[in-house]
């Protein structure tokens, strides 16, 4: 007993000099000892050593608390670090559409809306890609089935049609709401924003908020579909002769989203530090999700040209059961078109890391450069005549269907040379059908008037189209494989090809009929819209 109070004692002495940090405290706490050891030595005994064990277990938690500040602050800085890519992405992504919205777009009412249609397309497609390559592992870590991942592509597309749903009655209401450019977009923003923050922030809750990051999805496809809406119905009433090339650059800024989407994201989440224990980690993918929107207000922030005093092109005249036909033929081709991207998207970024054998990153860049391909053929197609006059609607889904064939191919530099070349058919012969539906739309007021023709064609497109084309590929592959997913996009082509030539026909024998009644009355001028 004496010999550890020996020791004991020097201890004792020493912390109470290190926590009180004076001399006389620690002369004080020695002279009472010595005057206890003098009067009773056992009691002294016994004081000791409580007061040094005392004085230990106080700088053991003082030590221990250190300790766990270190460790708080370790913990913040893994979680931050990981996002400082998506910051900088984001950042360089707001300073890009600020200079180009400042001194290249065009600043006249028409240019400017067409462009702010433009980048409308471009962004509810890159959120919509942006889970694209990550989304079946993050809902493996979710423990969800293969519907929930397909739900978390997919619904954000169904929410786009809600989107549409609510413009397309907001103009029943009020024909004019299509010149509300500033609060339509405004108001999409607000809610891009607020769906993007409640799915990052759901995803990093973990498994007890899975609803939640499947419900947010359709609250950023809401955003989105009010604002395309707008787009392609102010088009419709603006663009006049121009409609086909504002259609066509609207649907190639959509798929340059969809490239965009999961190429960054899988960027953001390559540049960020590794987890020690090599799990996979979602940090920079959230984090440029819930970023991401936030780019628009810059372009927003800036005066936009009021349409109030802007002319609308005068609508169809005239109507017809062949322009009741042709409408409704090009609404279903709509549809399909939109079936065979959103499958090709999602069968593309599976297949390249389930059947090929590919990387996260690496799937993400070959996903990007198959909807990248597009912007080289629409600026052939815009620039040259001679290849607009070749590549008729027609010419495109031949070439559509040929690709699909492809697909069918083991080896991975056919298959995905079939996608390259089936892609961007797809994208360019669904704004020859949006323009050739606007043409063929009967008189406004009417049922089938170009409003209803647009945003109509829109929603069924994106709910039926890019909302089960996601959900359905993602069964296909995985219960059949790369043939499935083949055949799946062979069937889809073959359907639409069948709809054109209908449609076609439909078109010839209206015309000829209208001139056989023109020579029988040369005085009555027939007046219709399909001539």
């Amino acid at each position: 007993m004496a010999s550890c109070l020996a020791l004991l004692l020097p201890l004792g002495l020493a912390a109470i000099a290190t926590t009180t940090g004076t001399a006389p405290s620690s002369t004080s706490a020695a002279k009472l000892l010595t005057s206890m050891t003098a009067n009773d030595p056992e009691c002294v005994h016994g004081a000791q050593q409580d007061h040094v064990l005392h004085m230990l277990q106080l700088e053991t938690g003082r030590i221990s608390s250190k300790q766990t500040q270190i460790q708080l602050n370790t913990l913040a800085v893994d979680a931050i670090v990981p996002c400082i890519p998506a910051v900088i992405l984001a950042l360089l992504g707001t300073a890009a559409l600020f200079l180009v919205y400042k001194f290249v777009v065009d600043a006249s009412p028409v240019p400017y809306t067409m462009a702010l249609g433009v980048y409308s397309n471009f962004q509810d497609n890159f959120l919509f890609t942006l889970v694209l390559v990550r989304s079946q592992r993050l809902a493996d870590d979710f423990h969800a089935n293969l519907f929930v991942s397909g739900c978390l592509v997919g619904a954000h597309k169904m929410g786009t049609a809600l989107g549409m749903l609510a413009v397309f009655l907001a103009l029943k209401v009020s024909p004019d709401f299509w010149r509300a450019t500033r609060a339509v977009y405004s108001t999409g923003a607000l809610l891009q924003i607020s769906g993007a923050v409640a799915f990052a922030a759901c995803g990093f809750l973990g498994d007890t908020s899975l609803a939640g990051l499947v419900l947010a999805r359709p609250l950023m496809g809401l955003g989105g579909g009010i604002q395309i809406s707008l787009a392609f119905t102010q088009a419709a009433h603006l663009a006049g002769k121009n409609r086909a090339l504002y259609n066509l650059r609207f649907f190639a800024a959509g798929c340059v989203g969809m490239g965009a989407g999961p190429f960054l994201s899988s960027l953001a989440s390559a540049i960020s530090p590794p987890k020690p224990t090599g799990q996979d980690d979602f940090e920079g993918m959230l984090a440029f999700a819930a970023l991401a929107p936030w780019m628009q207000v810059s372009m927003l922030l800036r005066s936009i040209p009021s349409l109030d005093n802007v002319a609308e092109r005068k609508a169809p005249r005239g109507t017809s059961r062949a322009q009741a036909v042709v409408v409704c033929l090009c609404l279903a081709m709509l549809v399909l078109r939109n079936l065979c991207l959103s499958s090709l998207e999602v069968g593309i970024a599976q297949l390249t890391q389930t059947h090929f054998g590919f990387g996260q990153l690496a799937a993400g860049v070959l996903c990007a450069l198959t909807v990248f391909v597009t912007l080289p053929v629409l600026l052939l197609y815009e620039k040259s005549e001679r290849v607009r006059f070749w590549l008729s609607l027609g010419a495109m889904l031949w070439t559509g269907l040929a690709a699909g064939c492809l697909l069918l191919c083991e080896r991975f530099v056919v298959f995905y040379f079939g996608a390259l070349l089936f892609f961007p058919m797809m994208v360019l012969n669904s704004g020859l059908v949006m323009a050739k539906m606007q043409e063929y739309a009967m008189p406004d007021g009417s049922l089938l008037d170009r409003n209803t023709t647009t945003v109509l064609g829109l929603i069924m497109a994106d709910f039926f189209g890019r909302g089960f084309g996601a959900i359905s590929t993602r069964i296909d592959v995985t219960l059949g494989g790369q043939r499935v997913f083949a055949l799946t996009q062979i069937t889809f082509v073959a359907l639409s090809l069948l709809l054109h030539l209908v449609s076609d026909f439909t078109v010839a024998s209206r015309s000829v009929d209208a001139k056989a009644r023109h020579l029988q009355a040369p005085e009555i001028e027939p007046h219709t819209a399909i001539e």
